[in-house]
């Protein structure tokens, strides 16, 4: 028989709440940047230094935010429908997982994004925007410490 467990409100905080903070604290950095920023932006960078791709600094802006948002959503739904114990939908260390991928990914779409926009602060023509690759690699490291941060921080409580 399967029983649908409560919510956990830790859950919440660490697979919803935090990462959407994170990204809201981005956006709103981001949007303060606007002004400084060319238009277009960069928004892609090929196998070279060079970008390739342009488009909308308020593209780049909501990325993160729509990304972010509709994973949580995602995480919501699992955490209101799928959680069960005894059954084969969302297991506890499935839910962990889900939970802190949460975070990772707040961490790598926004350091990333927002990384290369200020990167490209002041600049007149986004084509000498440098390549926006060492902030995809501080969002993962962050990403990880805070994916394994929440991964501990959603230990099950043993009675």
């Amino acid at each position: 028989m399967r029983v649908r467990e409560p919510v956990n409100a830790r859950e919440v905080l660490v697979g919803i709440i935090i990462p959407c903070l994170i990204a809201l604290v981005g956006a709103i950095i981001m949007v303060s940047w606007l002004p400084e920023l060319p238009d277009p932006v960069a928004v892609h960078w090929g196998s070279g230094d060079a970008p390739d791709g342009f488009g909308s600094a308020w593209g780049m802006v909501l990325l993160p935010v729509i990304c972010v948002v509709g994973y949580a959503v995602l995480m919501l739904i699992i955490l209101l429908f799928a959680g069960t114990r005894g059954g084969s939908l969302s297991p506890e260390t499935n839910r962990r997982v889900l939970l802190s991928t949460a975070p990772f990914l707040s961490a790598l779409i926004t350091i990333g994004v927002a990384g290369s926009l200020g990167d490209q602060r002041g600049l007149a023509d986004a084509r000498l925007a440098p390549g926006g690759g060492i902030w995809m690699l501080v969002g993962a490291a962050v990403g990880v410490v805070l994916a394994v941060v929440a991964w501990f921080a959603l230990k099950p409580e043993r009675a």
